[in-house]
C-alpha cells in the first residue's frame, strides 16, 4: 500500500524530509543558541520516530538517511548570526506549511503533531536547574509552531 508520503512529488518529499531538522533548529535558536545537546537529542528523536510513529508518518522518518549527516549539511546553511538564522529557518518552515496545506489532510495533521513533538524533545534537551524551568519561555513559544500549523479542516 502506498502511503500519503510516497504519493508526494519529489520536491514535496524533500521539503518534508527536512522539516524535522528545521523544527529542531527553530526551537534550538529560540533562546539564542542551538546547543550540541539539542542537536544530539534531535538526531536521537528522529531515529526513534522512524519506528514509533503511525505508519504513514514513520515512512517520512525512515526516508531520512543518516540524520546526523543531514543535520550537519543543513547547519552549514546557517550564517551564524542568530537573528538572520531565525529568519532563514522560519522561511523554510513556511515552505513546510505550504506543503502541509497541499497534501492529504489526515497525513498533514499527523505530521504536524509529530513535528511539534520533535520540538518538545529538543527543548527538553536543554536541561534546566534540578529539573525545573527546563524549557525556556522562548522555546515553548517556538515548539508550538503556531505559524506552521496548516490552515486545513
Amino acid at each position: 500500500m502506498i502511503t500519503p508520503f510516497e504519493n508526494l512529488s519529489d520536491t514535496h518529499q524533500a521539503i518534508l524530509k527536512d522539516a524535522p531538522f528545521w523544527v529542531t533548529m527553530w526551537v534550538g535558536l529560540a533562546d539564542g543558541h542551538f546547543t550540541q545537546k539539542e542537536q544530539i537529542k534531535a538526531i536521537q528523536t528522529l531515529e526513534i520516530k522512524a519506528f514509533s510513529e503511525s505508519h504513514d508518518v514513520s515512512v517520512l522518518y525512515q526516508e531520512i538517511k543518516n540524520p546526523a549527516s543531514r543535520m550537519a549539511d543543513l547547519l552549514n546553511e546557517l550564517s551564524g548570526d542568530v537573528e538572520a538564522d531565525q529568519v532563514f529557518v522560519k522561511e523554510k518552515l513556511l515552505e513546510v506549511k505550504t506543503v502541509l496545506e497541499d497534501i492529504d489532510k489526515s497525513f498533514a495533521h499527523a505530521l504536524f503533531r509529530s513535528l511539534k513533538n520533535v520540538g518538545v524533545y529538543v527543548a527538553l534537551a536543554s536541561g534546566g536547574i534540578f529539573g525545573y524551568d527546563n524549557i525556556s519561555r522562548s522555546e515553548k513559544v517556538a515548539y508550538s509552531l503556531d505559524f506552521v500549523k496548516p490552515n486545513i479542516q
